[in-house]
């Protein structure tokens, strides 16, 4: 399969030129088509058109994962609490954080999202409650 190097001139991808732009972005086929100076979907076609680049692309994002998962821990060892909380927020859903729905005790109204862990029926809260809520929901807004 050919692409275009810019200057006119048919450029012949092989499996090996695309294994080491693909490793050297780490994956991302976008930039190792820059790299091999072709157009994206010139690239994406090499790719599907060999079937051990497939396995080669799976196994560079896992790799690609395995760094991204590397960084997330050395910046939660650091003490980086926005990250911690994007950590627990996607991965300790079942210690109970995450996102709740809240239910608005109204059948057309749907639930929506806020940070926390079960359902909250606004129907069974007190006035006082309610009030509470919609503060810390939204604390930039003057209180009356």
């Amino acid at each position: 399969m050919s692409g275009n190097n810019g200057g006119g001139t048919p450029l012949k991808l092989t499996v090996a030129m695309v294994e080491a732009a693909l490793e050297a972005v780490g994956g991302i086929k976008t930039a190792a088509s820059l790299i091999l100076n072709v157009h994206r979907s010139t690239l994406y076609r090499f790719i599907d058109n060999n079937p051990e680049l497939k396995d080669f692309c799976a196994e560079i994002n896992e790799q690609t994962k395995d760094l991204a998962e590397g960084k997330v821990l050395t910046a939660m060892k650091d003490g980086d609490m926005q990250t911690v909380r994007w950590y627990l927020d996607r991965m300790a859903r079942d210690r109970g954080y995450g996102h709740i729905n809240v239910d608005l005790g109204n059948k057309d109204d749907k639930p929506f999202k806020v940070a926390g862990a079960t359902t909250l029926d606004l129907t069974k809260l007190t006035q006082d409650q309610k009030k509470a809520l919609l503060t810390a929901l939204k604390p930039d807004e003057p209180q009356s």
